[in-house]
């Protein structure tokens, strides 16, 4: 009985948890200290990976101080970590500690975590201590892998930190960059990874031209690499080697992986081959979703000598049950969107979506060199399984005298039918790009490939083609004539600001994505792409600008209906009124020149709640036309009369509080030009905030612009 106690008194101390403890290192302490207190720190990496920590336990090094040499954390120098227990590395004082790499080789990274449970590495600065790519160098900044188990180490996040100057060294055979995940390991053990999660980092090269390799990459032993989340990182002048197939961000061999909230630019300066790079590629890989990001200057500089490429979201060879949504590319030399749809091995491409997304001048390499294929490009093949494209805006206006301009959709080198199922359907084509006959390029399908094609809208300021099969179809009533879609439409789609989106001015570390930019998309009131699309199921129930999508869709990434949760009639800004008992007089009003002697004008509004107020087009103050509007439950547009402008012009919109309340009154999506004409107003539906917009004395409490919930 005894014998018995003391075995069961055993087991419960073995397994009491043991205390977790912080250690210390600052290059002003000493190895021999017991590193458990800021005032007696131990000083060297050494030291560091030499010691055997416990799960709970966090290495801190002193902000603002420098260390040579490089990390190594393993299952034996780390034990007993978790998820619930884990070991942390970090900074701490003030600012971040920077870990200079001491070591070289392919293998060599800055930080090495090898299956290690539970590791976080949060808030250090990780640079390499030689030169980016040199034959003596560290390939790495940060490696996970699994060199010691068949079953997966289970959550590794690196996040808050800048790492920058990783690449293999020349002629080596490993990967390498900023931040590496293998599923087969330096050693080749195919040790499995799971729960990745990659948060607000700052990965980048010194310079546009730098040689860093990837920003996040490496592969898996198959899908081995499960459950990935890449989330609010800035990721740029990622310049690569001359014959890199990299990406700033690339999925290799994941399995279950979101990718959103990134910022990517500047990639692939230095490649002047083919098959690389890209902002954001997913290859071999399987349920990969990458949604909210922001991908642009994926481009060769200082200019372009050969190869091609240079992509901004590219679903690779092997990529199968995955979506591409609500992402803004542009100004990429490449395709915006790729689908390059070959099969690897046992990894079958398809069942994949590209939908809600908004290109901008992508594949811009055809407007001076003759070296493209389309904003969205489907290349090699036809699909083994089904590709749904649907919801895109899709805009280019690039100079032409070029011998093929790139076309809105590049369609393979081959024929054949696309799986059952595939679409493309619902998407802006505005190619006002131009070969040197002055002509603009729809669709590009030399096989031709079939599939179900259908409801797109198609523009173009210049005489446009559509290439299918051998025909040319030179005019719409002639692409119309031939069947081959369902329902197509010409016409000019009204964008708020066609041409401007620009780059994006937010931060991926607030986990919003780059809407309501680009604002240069949304569709004015009038358009032809209003609720002129076909439904398409299982479509996630939103657009780009986060709009509910209405039955019919809109044609494009933006939908003519409500933002979840918003008061507001389009998109999630718009005005507040909050009318006094009595008169205010108080204007929301924007001022300008517009056009004088025109006829067949109108200024209207949206507005929803309760109270009157009253609309005017002005000059000076002078009424060129004015109405009463009304507000009730339901959103209502209310318009002035027609009218001319007059010799002078307008130069004034006016939404002047007449009459009295209390009431409370929501305006927008405003408007003031020639009727079924353009919109002439900056920053007509509030989504940029007070731009343009001015309030005055009397308006003041009166007026709110924002973004208003239910």
């Amino acid at each position: 009985m005894k014998r018995v106690l003391l075995h069961v008194l055993g087991s419960l101390l073995l397994a009491l948890p043991v205390s977790a403890s912080q250690y210390y290192v600052s290059p002003a302490g000493n190895d021999n200290n017991s590193g458990t207190s800021p005032s007696s720190p131990w000083a060297t990496l050494s030291k560091v990976n030499n010691f055997v920590f416990n799960g709970g336990d966090t290495v801190s090094f002193q902000g603002g101080q420098t260390f040579t040499g490089c990390l190594v954390f393993n299952s034996s120098t780390v034990q007993n970590s978790s998820a619930s227990t884990p070991f942390t590395v970090n900074s701490y004082g003030a600012g971040m500690a920077t870990i200079q790499s001491g070591c070289t080789g392919n293998a060599s990274a800055a930080v090495i975590a090898d299956n290690v449970n539970g590791f976080y590495l949060n808030g250090l600065k990780i640079v390499n201590g030689f030169a980016t790519g040199a034959s003596s160098s560290t390939a790495t900044g940060v490696l996970l892998e699994n060199q010691s188990s068949t079953s997966p180490t289970q959550t590794v996040v690196v996040e808050n930190s800048e790492i920058t100057g990783f690449a293999p060294p020349s002629g080596s055979d490993k990967p390498g960059g900023d931040i590496v995940i293998i599923g087969f390991a330096m050693n080749g053990n195919n040790g499995p990874l799971n729960d990745i999660q990659i948060l607000n980092n700052t990965l980048h090269g010194a310079s546009v031209t730098a040689g860093d390799s990837v920003g996040i990459g490496g592969y898996g032993f198959g899908e081995n690499i499960t459950n990935v989340l890449v989330q609010g990182n800035t990721v740029y002048n990622i310049g690569g080697a001359t014959s890199d197939t990299g990406a700033g961000i690339l999925a290799d061999g994941w399995n279950g992986a979101t990718i959103r909230y990134n910022v990517i630019h500047d990639i692939g300066a230095n490649v002047t081959s083919c098959g690389g790079m890209s902002g954001i590629e997913a290859y071999t890989s399987n349920n990969v979703t990458v949604r909210f990001n922001e991908v642009y200057n994926v481009q060769p500089s200082p200019g372009f000598t050969t190869g091609c490429d240079w992509d901004g979201i590219d679903l690779d060879g092997g990529t199968s049950n995955s979506v591409v949504e609500y992402n803004y590319t542009h100004h990429n030399g490449g395709p915006g969107l790729l689908a390059y749809d070959a099969n690897e091995g046992a990894d079958t491409w398809g069942n994949n979506t590209f939908r809600f997304n908004i290109s901008e001048d992508d594949q811009w390499l055809c407007s001076q060199y003759n070296s493209c294929s389309g904003v969205f490009a489907v290349v090699p093949n036809a699909p083994a399984n089904p590709l749904y494209i649907y919801g895109n805006t899709l805009f280019a206006n690039m100079a032409g005298n070029q011998t093929q301009p790139a076309a809105c959709f590049y369609l393979g080198y081959g024929s054949g039918a696309w799986a059952s199922g595939s679409l493309i359907e619902d998407n802006i084509c505005n190619m006002d790009n131009y070969d040197q006959y002055g002509q603009s390029l729809f669709f590009y399908n030399p096989g031709p490939y079939t599939m179900t094609v259908s409801n797109n809208l198609y523009y173009s300021t210049h005489s446009a083609i559509w290439r299918w099969g051998g025909n040319v179809y030179s005019s719409f009533s002639q692409w119309q004539t031939a069947g081959i879609e369902s329902n197509p439409i010409e016409g000019n789609p009204l964008f708020s600001n066609a041409g401007n989106g620009g780059t994006c001015n937010w931060s991926p570390s607030q986990a919003s994505g780059p809407q309501p930019c680009p604002s240069a998309y949304m569709l004015q009131s009038g358009s032809p792409a209003s609720g002129a699309g076909v439904t398409v199921s299982n479509n996630g129930g939103r657009d780009y600008y986060n709009n509910t999508l209405t039955t019919p869709p809109s044609i494009g990434a933006y939908s003519t209906g409500t933002p979840s949760g918003s008061l507001c009639h389009t998109g999630t800004w718009c005005a507040q009124a909050n009318l006094p008992a009595s008169p205010s007089y108080g204007s929301l009003f924007q001022t300008g020149g517009w056009a004088a002697n025109q006829s067949n004008w109108v200024a209207s509004i949206w507005i929803q709640g309760s109270g009157s107020i009253q609309l005017q087009a002005l000059y000076n103050s002078t009424v060129l036309a004015e109405t009463e509007c009304t507000a009730n439950s339901t959103w209502t547009q209310c318009s002035t009369p027609v009218f001319n402008t007059g010799s002078a012009g307008v130069n004034r919109f006016n939404i002047i509080g007449y009459y009295g309340g209390p009431a409370t009154m929501y305006i927008d999506d405003t408007f003031l030009g020639p009727t079924g004409g353009s919109n002439q107003l900056p920053n007509a539906g509030f989504e940029s905030g007070n731009s343009f917009w001015n309030i005055d004395g009397g308006g003041q409490g009166v007026y709110t612009i924002g973004q208003f919930s239910k």
